[in-house]
This record gives structure tokens, C-alpha cells and sequence, in this order.
């Protein structure tokens, strides 16, 4: 869609985000304006806004770790979070290295995995010496402004784990915490008429973009400011033609009735709502795109726009709906999206859903889900990759079909009977323990398909019928120390990579004449490999066939 612009619009949007991400943070710079034109002997000189962040050495972080601070020197991968800790940050400071006045504002972002422990630990800034608390400034009152060439003081980030965390916030992990530092223009510099040109290169609230929408601007840095969306936007505000994008905005609240003609583009944007509606569309005929951003609550979209798309998003369910439903053709790409507390009922079964004849596309997702009714809703999709999370997924007795392209990671599994493949399944990092005959049975025959196990241990009798055509396992461990079988068996060609069996497994068999076994780098196999009566397969172990093999 073409996009229009003015020349206001032109100022607006020179922002820039700052990410700092990979354990904590990492920084990045970039410049809004870097072209010069030359005319009639005149040099027009665009000015540039550059913001980085330095260590106390004045070296640039951009790309590199800025490690919390240990008494004992210990290795950041040893920094365990318990009650009562508390941790900071190595200093850093923003600095101005364009030639631009600019405000700044920093906010935390990018969560995902467990961010129920972040309920627990309290952050605080300290600009200054951080050992007194006059210097403490809570992270949402961090911002400031910079001239050309300033820096600010040593910033420190401080985290403390409430000493009332309870076990409730055992073993859980956050990945992808960042600090996002926020730089746009300052209403500093005059042009031949004043120094408000760029006045809207930042917004703080919806009213703010709504008077700028009436004078022609079309993009918005929030800059972290919390803003409300209840008929937030309507078609007279986004027609058909335009494009109007929502960056760095925390968006609170109920956010119903929404439209747009136009496409509406929404970055790096957070919506807290955890109930019905965290953002809502139900009119105009145009695009709604969100890009890099994190959505709490039930997202819904009607049927008259062209399309619903989400890239690098975070998505997490309310326990009441579901996540995304949408009656326009839907794209999710590149998202994590937990459905731990979507409200999994016939009508939000896989948590995100178009339907009304919408299409649902989707590539590259990760899905959170911790029952074997929410894995296995998951599972028929295909092409998704699940994470039970270490969630024992219990039974599992001709519970349903793992479709092509579903990859399962992290399960535990009571009992497994019965299970059915359409063409390439994989886990990885999954258990498959029983004191029932069974720890492993894919039998079903409804359809065919290969199954792939990745670090995987098993603990009983495991079995693969004929509907699947084709087993590797990787990396994987076999014993027999709660049931009462320690057997491998294929009706199909296996190949077995750096095995290992313990001393308490039974023994390897294939029970399909002409089968092909192949065992490299196993450990423990010697004397357990075994043809079931009469039948002959054929076993290579390092590259050598074996002869005369037994028959049990």
C-alpha cells in the first residue's frame, strides 16, 4: 500500500530504538538523517541524532554483554536469582554523539518465557553513585534530555528478589530481557520560524495523536507512555492511502472498536489488558500489522479488513478466550505464543484461530502448552513447534495425530499407545516413562509418517508399527527401572546416533523382515541386539553389518 507523506510527517518519526538485549543488554545506534544535497552552490546539511550507550571506559556497548556485578567474581551463567538477592548492573552511560538535541526515556522490554518471575523482582535505576538511595529513580521516571555531544551520568540497573517469593517462582527463566533506551528530537533547535517543527516527534497520549493525525502526521513514538485505544482509531482518522504506525507504546486497557480504511502498523508496542479485547478492530476494509510486540489479553479483528498480521510478537492467554481470533485472513509468523492460560473450549481450541472462511498462515511459531489436550489441539495444526515446559503430559491412549512438521519439546509422558504421525514428527528433550507395558507405541495406522527423537529418554518397552516409515533417534538414553520391559523394537529402518543403554535395558529388536538398523557411537548395546523369531533383519553398528545375529 502506497504510503503518503508531508513534510511534518517527514520530522515525526525520526526515532530511535535502542535495544539491549542478549541476557540483559545490548546496544545499537542509528542515525535519522545522513544525507546531504548540494543546490545552487548551497549546502543543504542534514543534522544527524545518534544515541549509544558506553561503559564507564567510554566504549561502546553496541553488541556486547553488560554483566550484573558478583562479589565473588563468579561467571554470569552461576548467577542464580533466590529470595532476598540482589544484583546490578556493571554502570553505563547514554551519550549524544549527534549533533542534535534529543530526549531520551528507558523502559524494559522483550520478556518472554516465564515472565510470572519478573513478578517477583523489583528493578530500580540509580543515575549516580549507586549506594545511595537519594540517587534511586524508578524505571518508569527514567528519561531525560541531552544536547549535542552530552552524556548522561553512570546508570545502574538494580534488581531485588522480593523476600516473600514463594515457591511458586522456582525453576523459571526469562529470555530476551532488554532495556530499551528511547531517543527522539527535542523541541531545541529553531528553524527560520521557531523550535516547534518537531513538537510530535514524541507523543505522550491519545489525544496527542489524534491532534496530530488532524494536522497530517501519520507515525508516533510513544516513547514507553501508557496510552488508552477504546475507539481509539477510526476510518476518517486511517483512509484508504495512508499509513499510520504506533511505536513504543504501552496500551492499556479495554481497546474495542477500532477501524481502519488505511494500514495501521503497531511496533514494539505492549497491551497489558488481560481481559476481553487487549485490542480490538472491527470496521474499515484495511491492514492491521503488529511488529515486535507483546499482547496479554484476547485480540479480536472483523471480517471487513484485508488482513491481521503479527511478526515477532509475544502472545499470552487470559484464561477466559482464547488469543487471536480473527475473521480476516490471518498471518502470525515468528511468534511465541503461550497458551497456558487461553481458555481451550471447542470454540479456542488452538488459542489462535481465523475463521468465517478467513485464512490462517503461519511460519516459525513457538507454542507454550502444558496439558495434553492443549498439545495435542497444537500438534494436528502441523509445522508448530510446542514447549510443554517439563509438564508431565500424563497418559497419552490414541490421543490424536502429531502432523507434519509438529516439533515437541520438553514433555513427559506417563504412558504413550497408540500414537499416530502424518509424515515428520520430532521431539526433543521429551520423557517416555511407564510402569505400563508401554512407554513408547506409535501404532495407529490412520496415517504414515517419520518420527524423529532428539535427547530424548525412555524407560520401558517402546515400539514403532508399520505406519511409520522411518525412526531416528539421537542422543538418546534407554533403561528399564520402573516397568517391567526394556525393549526397542522396528517394524521399519532406524539409524541410532550416540545411544546410550543402561545396564537394566533388555535389548534392541526389529520384527519385519529386510529391516535395516543402523546403531553409530552407541554405548551399552553389546549382546542386547536381537531378531523377534524368525524374522531377519539387517544390523550395522559403526559402519559394520553383523552376522549370525540371535533370535529371542
Amino acid at each position: 500500500m502506497k504510503k503518503t507523506r508531508s513534510a511534518k510527517r517527514a520530522l515525526l518519526m525520526s526515532a530511535l530504538s535502542l535495544l539491549l538485549c542478549v541476557s540483559m543488554l545490548v546496544g545499537t545506534t542509528f542515525a535519522w538523517f545522513t544525507d546531504s544535497v548540494t543546490s545552487a552552490g548551497n549546502i543543504i546539511q542534514s543534522g544527524t541524532l545518534d544515541v549509544d550507550l558506553v561503559d564507564a571506559q567510554g566504549n561502546s556497548m553496541a553488541g556486547k554483554v553488560i554483566e550484573f556485578v558478583t562479589a565473588d567474581d563468579r561467571a554470569q551463567d552461576k548467577i542464580l536469582w533466590e529470595p532476598g538477592c540482589t544484583y546490578e548492573t556493571k554502570p553505563v552511560k547514554v551519550i549524544n554523539k549527534g549533533n542534535l538535541a534529543l530526549k531520551y526515556q528507558i523502559v524494559i522490554s522483550g520478556i518472554t518465557g516465564d515472565a510470572k518471575l519478573l513478578e517477583a523482582i523489583e528493578w530500580t535505576v540509580y543515575i549516580g553513585d549507586p549506594t545511595k538511595p537519594e540517587n534511586a529513580v524508578a524505571l518508569a521516571d527514567l528519561k531525560g534530555e541531552l544536547l549535542a555531544g552530552a552524556t548522561t551520568e553512570a546508570i545502574v540497573l538494580k534488581g531485588h528478589m522480593k523476600e516473600e517469593a514463594g515457591n511458586e517462582y522456582q525453576n523459571l527463566s526469562v529470555e530476551n530481557i532488554a532495556i530499551s533506551v528511547y531517543a527522539t528530537q527535542l523541541t531545541h533547535e529553531n528553524d527560520s520560524f521557531d523550535n516547534q517543527y518537531d513538537k510530535y516527534a514524541s507523543v505522550a497520549t491519545t489525544a496527542d495523536m489524534k491532534a496530530a493525525l488532524a494536522e497530517g502526521i501519520t507515525e508516533f513514538n510513544f516513547m514507553g507512555n501508557e496510552i488508552n485505544l477504546n475507539y481509539g482509531l477510526s476510518k476518517a482518522m486511517v483512509p484508504a492511502g495512508t499509513t499510520v504506525t504506533i511505536a513504543n507504546a504501552v496500551v492499556s486497557g479495554k481497546s474495542y472498536g477500532n477501524a481502519a480504511d488505511g494500514t495501521v502498523i503497531f511496533e514494539n508496542c505492549t497491551f497489558t489488558n488481560t481481559g476481553a479485547y487487549s485490542i480490538h478492530f472491527d470496521a474499515g476494509e484495511g491492514d492491521v500489522i503488529f511488529k515486535n510486540c507483546k499482547l496479554y489479553g484476547w485480540n479480536s479483528f472483523g471480517d471487513t479488513l484485508n488482513s491481521v498480521r503479527f511478526y515477532d510478537c509475544a502472545l499470552y492467554g487470559n484464561g477466559t478466550y482464547g488469543l487471536i481470533r480473527s475473521y480476516a485472513d490471518l498471518h502470525v509468523e515468528n511468534c511465541y505464543i503461550d497458551t497456558t492460560n487461553a481458555n481451550h473450549n471447542d470454540n479456542y481450541s488452538e488459542g489462535v484461530e481465523a475463521v468465517s472462511g478467513a485464512t490462517l498462515t503461519e511460519k516459525n511459531n513457538t507454542y507454550v502448552a502444558t496439558t495434553l489436550s492443549e498439545v495435542m489441539a497444537l500438534a494436528k495444526k502441523g509445522n508448530t513447534t510446542i514447549d510443554a515446559k517439563g509438564a508431565n503430559l500424563g497418559d497419552y491412549y490414541y490421543s490424536g495425530t502429531f502432523a507434519n512438521g509438529t516439533v515437541l519439546k520438553n514433555a513427559k509422558f506417563t504412558y504413550v499407545y497408540g500414537a499416530s504421525v502424518d509424515g515428520l514428527a520430532t521431539f526433543e528433550n521429551c520423557e517416555f516413562v511407564s510402569d505400563h507395558s508401554y512407554s513408547a507405541n506409535f501404532s495407529d495406522g490412520s496415517y504414515t509418517g517419520k518420527v524423529v527423537f532428539n535427547n530424548c529418554s525412555f524407560d520401558g518397552w517402546s515400539s514403532f508399527g508399520d505406519a511409520i516409515t522411518a525412526v531416528e533417534m539421537n542422543e538418546c538414553t534407554f533403561k528399564m527401572d520402573i516397568g517391567n520391559y526394556g525393549i526397542l523394537r522396528f517394524y521399519q529402518n532406524a539409524v541410532l546416533n550416540n545411544c546410550e543403554f543402561a545396564s537394566s535395558f533388555e535389548g534392541v529388536d526389529t520384527n519385519k523382515n529386510g529391516t535395516v538398523v543402523n546403531l553409530n557411537n552407541c554405548t551399552g548395546i553389546d549382546g542386547k541386539i536381537y531378531n523377534n523369531g524368525t524374522v531377519v533383519g539387517k544390523w550395522i553398528v559403526d559402519g559394520v553389518e553383523l552376522n549370525n545375529v540371535t533370535s529371542w
